[in-house]
């Protein structure tokens, strides 16, 4: 989806430039006669002056176009780069919500629940390395210490499948704040 849109902006820019091409040809056409017709002789004639003139308002023009046209591939990357952390932070909340989060199944196997800790565990790395070209990175630390809350929970109660069961309000708590904080941290990369 988002390639068609890309490639619709694309399109949309060339449209553009054939308008405009296809006005301004005919007016430049005329404008041209209209100036050799009032005064032929002159019309090839030009200064020093006025070729200086000339070129530099061309190089300045094209050096400002130039810089406008990076400022704004900057910006677009920049918006992608936000996109892609808000995806994972979207990711990293539906996985801490995940069942295998914070229950262990009645045949006691830990993997789920172990793959689903790790999961978390590398989309908060990840989050951390962006941090700061996001000005994140207190919030992403929160994260990592709610992480850290719940991992030592898990660690505590896993031995025992009874009390993990009985505790399961426990280990539900720091994912709780962990979703705040992720809602709060997509809030302000859309800001």
């Amino acid at each position: 989806m988002g390639k068609n849109k890309n490639n619709s902006s694309k399109g949309s820019g060339i449209v553009a430039a054939t308008v405009a091409t296809c006005i301004l040809c005919p007016v430049i056409v005329f404008v041209g006669i209209y100036c050799w017709a009032k005064n032929p002789e002159e019309f090839f004639s030009l200064s020093v002056a006025n070729c200086l003139t000339l070129l530099i308002a061309v190089l300045l023009s094209f050096f400002y176009v130039q810089k406008q046209a990076a400022n704004d591939r900057t910006k677009a990357d920049l918006r992608k780069q936000k996109d892609a952390a808000i995806r994972l932070l979207e990711a990293l909340e539906s996985a801490i919500w995940s069942p295998s989060a914070y229950t262990i199944p009645d045949d006691g196997d830990t993997a789920p629940l172990l793959m689903t800790k790790r999961r978390i565990s590398n989309f908060i790395q990840t989050l951390m390395k962006y941090a700061d070209t996001f000005q994140i990175k207190d919030d992403i630390q929160s994260l990592q210490e709610r992480f850290t809350e719940y991992s030592d929970i898990i660690g505590e109660r896993m031995n025992d499948l009874n009390y993990f069961r009985r505790s399961q309000k426990d280990i539900q708590r720091p994912l709780l704040v962990m979703e705040a904080k992720i809602y709060e941290l997509i809030f302000a990369l859309y800001h």
